[in-house]
C-alpha cells in the first residue's frame, strides 16, 4: 500500500511475510517429503504384498504336500485295518469252530 509506514511497522511485515515464505515453503518440502515417503511406503507395501503370496504359495504347496501325505497314510491305515479284520474274523471262526468241536 502507498500509505507511509513507520520502520517499526515496514520490519515487522518484512518479518511477516518472510515467516509465511519459510512456512509455505516448508509446507512444499513436507508434502514433497510426504509424497517421497508414500511412494516408498507404497512399494514397501507392495512388496510385503508380493512376500506374502510366496508365502501364501508355499504353504499351500505344503498344504498340498501335506494333505497327500495324509492321504497316503490314511490308505495304508485302511490297508492295515481291512487285514486287523480279516484276521479277527479268521479268528472268531476258527474259535467257533472249535467251540462247536469241543461242544460237540
Amino acid at each position: 500500500d502507498m500509505h507511509p509506514t513507520t520502520s517499526k511497522q515496514w520490519y515487522q511485515r518484512r518479518v511477516r511475510d518472510s515467516k509465511r515464505r519459510k512456512t509455505s515453503q516448508t509446507d512444499e518440502w513436507v508434502s514433497k517429503k510426504k509424497k517421497e515417503l508414500s511412494k516408498e511406503e507404497l512399494l514397501n507395501e507392495i512388496e510385503e504384498k508380493i512376500e506374502e503370496k510366496k508365502r501364501l504359495k508355499e504353504e499351500q504347496k505344503k498344504q498340498k504336500v501335506d494333505d497327500e501325505k495324509r492321504k497316503a497314510m490314511e490308505k495304508e491305515l485302511a490297508k492295515i485295518e481291512a487285514k486287523l479284520q480279516q484276521k479277527r474274523i479268521k479268528k472268531e471262526k476258527t474259535e467257533k469252530q472249535k467251540d462247536e468241536k469241543d461242544n460237540g
